[in-house]
């Protein structure tokens, strides 16, 4: 018997101190990195460089910087494009989605043939209960919705919710 244990971590990350370990660890700015998505604080840690005046040591390293420094800013029409175009590239390539969907649509089919066969075989004494029978099903459903709604607008108009008895 083999048991396996996976803790991701010991202690929450949301209640670092990003400002204090940045600077423990000697950073000039904050990486980006999901553990620190919800620092609030400044990424900087308080040190006023431009980065864009390094340059790199690589000629075409450093051209490339200095084009995509001097590019003008993405329209936001664009960059949505773009965006939609990369999810649209991360979909599942194995099909996984239409798949799904034909077997919701061949299960659905498969069921309504087999209520039609069904209600086919039954005598006309057994439809007319089986008319009663959804038609009190509905009603019941009316009756649930109703005061579904009715619980909902007393628990906006202040309610105490007291427990009133089963109808």
């Amino acid at each position: 018997m083999q048991m396996t244990y996976r803790e991701n971590s010991i202690f929450r990350t949301g209640d670092l101190d990003w400002a204090a370990l940045g600077n423990g660890w000697g950073l000039l700015r904050l990486p980006k990195m999901p553990e620190a998505r919800h620092f609030k604080g400044d990424r900087s840690l308080g040190c006023s460089i431009d980065w864009d005046s390094f340059a790199y040591q690589n000629k075409t390293r450093e051209k490339q910087r200095l084009e995509a420094l001097n590019a003008e800013a993405p329209n936001p029409a664009e960059a949505e494009a773009y965006r939609a175009k990369r999810k649209r590239n991360a979909e599942a390539w194995s099909g996984k989605q239409e798949q799904e969907e034909t077997r919701v649509v061949r299960r659905d089919k498969r069921q309504r043939k087999r209520e039609a066969e069904r209600k086919e075989k039954m005598t006309d004494e057994e439809k007319a209960r089986d008319m009663d029978l959804a038609q009190l099903l509905a009603a019941v459903r009316k009756q649930n919705q109703e005061k579904l709604a009715r619980d909902a607008q007393g628990e906006t108009n202040g309610g105490d919710g007291e427990f009133e008895g089963f109808d």
